[in-house]
């Protein structure tokens, strides 16, 4: 899978640390918590999210369900590696990761939904997503 359109992904990594800061602040209605998911979420974004996305686009596997995995995945990683620093291994906090976990699903599924709206990726007969390629204009 080739990067025909780069400005959209950056574009899409964007919406997708906004997405759960967005949601968390329109929850919580308070500005200082959207503040707070958005730097987590930019933190994590930058951590996994973006080389996850690298190594999917590189193997051609850059679809909706990777999207969602990498971003449920690049949500508990770090959280799992927090808490298990902080506390014994007998109290390693599942339910935050998996909140986590959550955001992180929510951004990857922003993510994909922002590329496929902007026509950065096309379904191939094979159901894998591709670049489409620029408008020779």
């Amino acid at each position: 899978m080739t990067l025909e359109k780069p400005r959209y992904i950056v574009e899409a990594f964007v919406v997708a640390t906004a997405a759960p800061a967005i949601l968390f602040g329109l929850l919580a209605a308070h500005w200082f918590m959207f503040l707070a998911v958005l730097a987590v979420a930019a933190f994590h974004t930058v951590l996994l999210g973006i080389p996850f996305f690298l190594l999917l686009r590189a193997h051609g596997w850059a679809n909706a369900v990777t999207s969602i995995a990498g971003g449920f995945i690049s949500g508990v990683i770090p959280t799992a590696v927090w808490s298990w620093t902080l506390t014994p291994v007998q109290a390693l906090d599942f339910q935050g990761a998996l909140v986590m976990g959550a955001c992180g699903a929510f951004a990857g599924l922003w993510f994909w939904l922002y590329l496929r709206c902007r026509q950065a990726l096309a379904a191939t007969p094979t159901g894998q997503e591709t670049p489409v390629p620029p408008n020779p204009q």
